[in-house]
């Protein structure tokens, strides 16, 4: 009879995203969590907790698992990104605000950074920051080609800013 032998861990992490990926988030959540048992500051499972807290809709959940990512790991965008993410989801728009600007400040190519810094600032009030931030997503950069500026950013942009543009005041001369 033929024993089993336990898994590694980055064997581990890897078939719980695989679980991840095919949306079996149960399993995937799972063997997090045990992954997590053995090495709680792992910065991957941390991350990947909080992205499959953001997926059940679990945001204040998904807060706790990025910013834990992000002591040990504070130089991960995506990290940055899904903790504004799962923060504009709780309306803790100047929260947001903070970690879209770190996602830029490390990726200044990020495009729904920009978009979503925009979005944020909207629901904060601040007209102009958001045109600002709508404005740089709409700059082409070696990572973003034109073609994908006038895919995606427009119709993001319009989506996220039909309640601003009657609000914005352009400064004087």
């Amino acid at each position: 009879m033929a024993t089993q032998r336990s898994l590694t861990l980055p064997e581990a992490l890897k078939l719980a995203q695989s679980h991840h990926r095919a949306g079996r988030l149960q399993q995937a959540e799972g063997i997090y969590r045990q992954i997590l048992k053995a090495k709680p500051n792992h910065p991957d499972a941390n991350f990947l907790m909080g992205s499959l807290a953001i997926q059940m809709s679990n945001n204040a959940a998904a807060v706790g698992w990025l910013q834990k990512t992000l002591q040990s790991k504070p130089q991960f965008a995506n990290a940055h990104y899904n903790l504004g993410n799962a923060l504009t989801a709780l309306g803790r728009f100047k929260e947001a605000v903070t970690a879209f600007q770190k996602v830029i400040d490390l990726k200044p190519d990020h495009l729904e950074a920009h978009i979503n810094l925009g979005s944020a600032y909207r629901e904060l009030k601040r007209p102009a920051k958001a045109v600002e931030s709508f404005q740089q997503a709409l700059q082409p950069t070696p990572t973003w080609g034109r073609s994908t500026i006038a895919w995606a950013a427009p119709s993001r942009i319009r989506a996220s800013s039909i309640r601003l543009w009657p609000a914005y005041r352009p400064p004087s001369p």
